[in-house]
């Protein structure tokens, strides 16, 4: 991927993965990947899942990218079970997940962008989001969506770091 200047016109694409090339995918997968916080395997298979796929571009140059994706019911439950969360995990169909935002580009407010087409994609349904406790950025963009921190902060399983779970749905407007 080629860096891009502050000058370059930058578009917010959100498609469903069956509407996406094959490169888009790997694109979609190797920037999301170099957040650190999931395995790239686990990337690759999920976002084959998502309902839909989002990303700031240039071209074919990708530098955000965002998930709202169909988790396992399994996993939706184990998130909410270790935040110790009183709320119904099978109330929230999606996740909002897999941010990520190159740094050369982090002043330009993409992941607030792509948060707000995620949601916006999600229509009535309920949305829920993980985040590093100490990921300050992004705690503020989730809260100023609407989104409310749930439960309490939790270990997370592939790094040393600890993560929060928030919610939003159309009842917290």
């Amino acid at each position: 991927m080629r860096r891009m200047s502050k000058e370059s016109t930058m578009t917010v694409i959100s498609r469903s993965p069956a509407d996406c090339s094959d490169a888009t995918l790997r694109d979609i997968a190797a920037l999301a990947a170099e957040g650190g916080e999931v395995e790239a395997e686990d990337i690759a298979k999920g976002i084959r899942r998502a309902e839909a796929l989002l990303w700031v571009a240039q071209g074919e140059s990708i530098c955000a990218v965002a998930a709202l994706k169909r988790p396992h019911a399994s996993y939706r439950q184990r998130v909410f079970k270790n935040a110790g969360s009183a709320v119904r995990p099978e109330l929230f169909p999606y996740e909002l997940g897999y941010i990520f935002v190159e740094e050369a580009t982090r002043d330009r407010k993409f992941a607030r962008s792509l948060a707000i087409q995620a949601l916006q994609v999600a229509g009535e349904h309920a949305v829920y989001a993980t985040t590093r406790s100490d990921n300050a950025a992004m705690q503020h963009i989730l809260t100023s969506l609407g989104f409310m921190r749930c439960g309490e902060d939790y270990q997370s399983k592939r790094t040393d770091s600890f993560l929060s779970l928030f919610t939003h749905s159309r009842t917290h407007l």
